[in-house]
C-alpha cells in the first residue's frame, strides 16, 4: 500500500471519512488539532512514519506504526510534524446500529472498549500490514461507485476495527474495560436476552440495578446511541428478519414480539425504522431458510 496514492474521499451514509494526514491537518486550519473534535464522530489517527504530539508527549515513528483512537466527546491536543504520513479514519455511532448490520455483543463490547477514552498504542509490522491489507480493500471501495458498495464498506470496517481490537488487548499497556464498559456489555446482552417483552429502558435499569437516567447515560456516552434506541432496533431487527423469512402476518410477527394490539405494533415499527410494515412486507422477498 502507497499512501501516497490516497486521496482525501466523500462521506458515505455512515460518514466514514478517510483522509491522509496532512490533509486531515489542514483542514482542520492548523498543524494543532484536536482529533475528537466532533464529537459526533469516532476517529483513528493511524502515524505510519514521522512525528507528532499527544497531550505533550513526543512521539517519534519509524520501525512502529502509531495508532490514537478516540470516542465521541474525546478531545486531545495533538501536533503533527511536517511530512509524517499516516491517515485520519472517521465514522459515526450509527454503525454500531445498523439496520440488519448486528455485531456479536462480546465483539462490539471489545470495539467499544477501543474508543470508551484515548487510547494509544504502538502496531509491530506484522500487525501494521494485516491492518494496511484490510484498510486498503475498505478505501478501494470507498474511493470508487461498484455496486453494493455500502455493505462492503461496512463489512471490512467491521473487520479493521475486530483487527484493531485484537492488538489492543494484547498491550500490555491498555488498561481493563472500565466499570462503563461492563455495564454496557451486561446491557447489550440484557437486550438480548430479553428484547421480545422488555421494551422500556426501566426494565434494565431493574435487572442491572441501576437507575434509568444513569443507564440511559452511560450507554448514550459508550455507544453514541441512547439506551432506547438499541431496545427498539433489536425489536424491529427482529421483526425485518422474521418477514423476510417466514411467511406469518403482521398479527403473527407482533404477537411473537411481545406486542398485544397489532396497532401499537404497526406504529412502534414505523416510528423506529420510518418504514410502514406492510409496504416493507410487500417489498421484501421472503428468504427460504437452509435448514
Amino acid at each position: 500500500m502507497n499512501p501516497n496514492s490516497h486521496k482525501p474521499s466523500a462521506k458515505d451514509a455512515l460518514n466514514l471519512e478517510i483522509e491522509m494526514i496532512d490533509q486531515w491537518t489542514a483542514n482542520n486550519d492548523s498543524k494543532k488539532s484536536s482529533p475528537g473534535a466532533d464529537n459526533n464522530l469516532f476517529r483513528i489517527i493511524w502515524i505510519t512514519k514521522g512525528e507528532c504530539t499527544v497531550n505533550t508527549k513526543r512521539r517519534v515513528i519509524d520501525n512502529t506504526d502509531f495508532i490514537l483512537c478516540l470516542g465521541k466527546n474525546i478531545t486531545q491536543p495533538f501536533i503533527v510534524k511536517t511530512d509524517t504520513k499516516g491517515f485520519s479514519i472517521s465514522f459515526s455511532a450509527d454503525f454500531f446500529t445498523a439496520g440488519e448490520f448486528e455485531m456479536d455483543i462480546e465483539c462490539q463490547s471489545n470495539i467499544l472498549h477501543l474508543f470508551s477514552s484515548l487510547t494509544e498504542f504502538e502496531l509491530d509490522r506484522d500487525s501494521a500490514n494485516e491492518l494496511k491489507d484490510v484498510f486498503s480493500r475498505m478505501h478501494k471501495e470507498h474511493e470508487n461507485l461498484f455496486p453494493f458498495k455500502s455493505e462492503i464498506i461496512k463489512r471490512y470496517l467491521k473487520i479493521f476495527l475486530i483487527y484493531l481490537s485484537r492488538c489492543v488487548h494484547t498491550d500490555t499497556r491498555v488498561v481493563q474495560q472500565t466499570r462503563n464498559m461492563k455495564l454496557a456489555e451486561q446491557f447489550m446482552r440484557s437486550v438480548e436476552q430479553n428484547y421480545k417483552m422488555k421494551r422500556m429502558v426501566a426494565d434494565y435499569a431493574d435487572l442491572l440495578f441501576v437507575s434509568p437516567n444513569y443507564l440511559n447515560e452511560v450507554i448514550k456516552k459508550m455507544t453514541g446511541i441512547s439506551a432506547g434506541h438499541h431496545i427498539r432496533n433489536r425489536v424491529v431487527m427482529e421483526a425485518k428478519r422474521i418477514a423476510a423469512t417466514t411467511d406469518y402476518t403482521m398479527k403473527e410477527i407482533a404477537y411473537y414480539l411481545g406486542f398485544d394490539d397489532t396497532a401499537h405494533f404497526s406504529k412502534f415499527f414505523k416510528t423506529t425504522s420510518g418504514n410502514n410494515f406492510t409496504e416493507f412486507k410487500k417489498q421484501t422477498p421472503v428468504l427460504s431458510m437452509i435448514a
